[in-house]
């Protein structure tokens, strides 16, 4: 799990002139958001992150308030090393009152919400079952914990 100050950390990493403008992109598109509360509240300890992976078996992560980087960069939350995903790829929020949302980082190859590809920036909420789709074919479910 990231806070916005690691998320910054490690942006400098890699590339300290870049990372001030992605930065304040994903800010002003944070700012933007007005959750619409039609996904509902979810609680973590009742729901987990899906992942579907082509020629893998689905792998199931809990779910923790928190902003969780997908990419390729070493130390993202999930690293995807498929040359489709983008180093920074897109970014995974579970707010604390209970809300999930999805905001593309000016992927290369695009996130999808469902049918709908994301614009770079702007946050989408997800309702849980709905699906994430990455270009590498991988897919990302909130589902409720099985059992």
């Amino acid at each position: 799990m990231f806070d916005l100050n690691t998320l910054v950390e490690l942006l400098n990493l890699n590339d300290r002139v870049a990372s001030k403008e992605k930065f304040n992109k994903i800010v002003a598109g944070r700012a933007a958001f007005t959750p619409s509360h039609a996904a509902g509240f979810l609680d973590p300890a009742e729901w987990v992150l899906v992942i579907k992976i082509p020629n893998y078996e689905d792998v199931l992560k809990p779910l923790e308030n928190g902003v969780w980087l997908i990419g390729r960069i070493p130390g993202s939350t999930l690293n995807l090393t498929n040359t489709m995903i983008s180093k920074f790829h897109c970014l995974l929020d579970m707010q604390h009152d209970g809300h999930a949302t999805i905001q593309d980082l000016e992927s290369a190859n695009g996130t999808w919400l469902g049918s709908q590809k994301l614009a770079p920036y702007k946050v989408y909420e997800i309702i849980p079952g709905e699906e994430i789709i990455l270009p590498d074919a991988t897919i990302l479910m909130i589902s409720k914990k099985p059992g």
